[in-house]
C-alpha cells in the first residue's frame, strides 16, 4: 500500500492506493535515472521527466519480471532431473 499527501483546499489529504505488483521488479538502473537525470527545477518538470520514461520503465521492469521467471523454471527443471537421477 502507498501514500501520498495532497493539498486541497488549503487541507493536507492522504490519498491511499496500491502499489502495482510489476514495482516489485523496479531495477537499480530505473532507480539511478530517477535519481540522477531527473531535472528537479520543479514539480511539473519532474512530473514531465517521470511521464516521458513510463514506457521505458515499464518494459524493463516487464523484462526482469519475464527473466526471473525463466531463472525460477530453470531451477525448479534442474532439480527435477537432479532427484530424479
Amino acid at each position: 500500500m502507498g501514500s501520498v499527501e495532497i493539498i486541497r483546499d488549503e487541507k493536507i489529504s492522504k490519498c491511499y492506493f496500491q502499489i502495482p505488483f510489476l514495482c516489485n521488479f523496479i531495477t537499480e538502473n530505473i532507480k539511478q535515472h530517477l535519481i540522477y537525470k531527473a531535472n528537479r527545477n520543479s514539480d511539473q518538470e519532474r512530473l514531465n521527466f517521470f511521464f516521458r520514461n513510463v514506457k521505458r520503465y515499464e518494459d524493463e521492469m516487464k523484462y526482469k519480471q519475464k527473466y526471473s521467471k525463466v531463472k525460477v523454471r530453470s531451477f525448479v527443471r534442474a532439480m527435477s532431473e537432479f532427484l530424479a537421477a
